[in-house]
């Protein structure tokens, strides 16, 4: 900023030159805030035996997994339809206005995810959300109740929240040196180049099929790690 003021400066006529070049390599900047999560994967598999022993409702307990192996945003999971779910064609569709983007955003159902929501069907398939409230069948629970789960189970603010999930997948799945593109689809990702973000239009299903089976794979192993 301060480099931009004496360039100014300097086609004005109002100074000479511009003492703040020679900073531009030597300030580091800070990186973004990100949500906090949890990234080492030992501590990440103590993380998913602990959501995996709740004692809470059911309802929470599910969506805590379903954000773990499908890492959408905590406000997604929370408010997913039945209608969403096709189990026979093996994937979760969310339409496109409630992602508040041009296109519906296409989630492959692993083997794992599958069984969750088979498990869940019997209490709530009559209902029209998968995760529907206790106080109305109208309702859906909120991302503010897999927080509050996440609090009960020992795990503090500044260390794991529900969105967290979506970061340990980012990191995860980059250091497994999976496809960018297809990890930046799965986490519906607005690609920022304007050019390319014209032309690319693939969902890289079946790539992304391939992955999320993976990833779900690899959270049962630090799972089942002690």
């Amino acid at each position: 900023m301060c480099s931009r003021v004496f360039r100014y400066a300097v086609a004005t006529d109002r100074a000479e030159s511009d003492p703040a070049a020679a900073l531009v390599d030597a300030l580091v900047t800070p990186p973004k805030g990100g949500y906090p999560a949890i990234l080492d994967r030992k501590e990440i598999g103590g993380l998913l035996r602990s959501v995996r022993g709740y004692q809470g409702t059911p309802t929470t307990r599910t969506g805590l997994l379903l954000c773990a192996y499908t890492f959408l945003c905590p406000g997604e999971v929370a408010a997913l339809h039945w209608t969403d779910v096709d189990l026979d064609g093996g994937q979760i569709t969310i339409p496109a206005e409630r992602m508040k983007m041009p296109r519906p955003h296409v989630v492959p159902v692993s083997t794992q995810v599958a069984g969750l929501l088979r498990e869940i069907q019997p209490l709530t398939g009559r209902f029209r959300f998968v995760l529907n409230s206790l106080r109305s069948t109208d309702r859906h629970i909120s991302d503010n109740t897999l927080n509050a789960a996440l609090r009960r189970l020992g795990y503090t603010k500044e260390e794991m929240v529900a969105h967290g999930f979506r970061q340990i997948a980012s990191t995860i799945l980059n250091e497994e040196g999976w496809n960018p593109d297809w990890i930046e689809r799965q986490l519906a990702h607005v690609e920022r180049n304007k050019v390319r973000r014209a032309y690319d239009k693939s969902e890289h299903l079946a790539g992304r099929i391939e992955m999320m089976q993976a990833y779900a794979d690899l959270l049962d192993r630090l799972e089942s790690a002690r």
